[in-house]
């Protein structure tokens, strides 16, 4: 079960568990982008949902994927972390394997 701080760095591939979790549960994690350079820059998390598709925004909580981000976009200023809460709450089955934010 994921908890606690979790550090993420742009264009660095990460594996994030979200666990088992029964329909209408909701699980929730706090990612931190940081960013170590000497400029701000901008970010834009998007979905990436099987082989050869283009990512896209994250959409409706209501639907599948199920997921809602705090910030899905915005100005990661240098030397800070900015934080992204990420929450996972399935409607009906459903499973992310295979899934990438970017």
């Amino acid at each position: 079960e994921p908890a606690g701080r979790r550090i993420i760095n742009s264009g660095v591939l990460e594996t994030l568990d979200m666990g088992m979790l029964q329909v209408h549960e909701r699980r929730e994690v706090v990612l931190y982008l940081r960013n170590d350079s000497k400029r701000n820059f901008n970010y834009r998390m998007q979905m990436l949902v099987g082989a050869n598709r283009k990512p896209k925004p994250i959409g409706s909580f209501e639907k599948p994927p199920y997921i809602a981000l705090s910030n899905p976009h915005g100005v990661a200023a240098h030397h800070e972390e900015t934080p992204i809460e990420l929450k996972y709450a399935p409607r009906d089955a459903h499973m992310l394997d295979g899934s990438i934010l970017q």
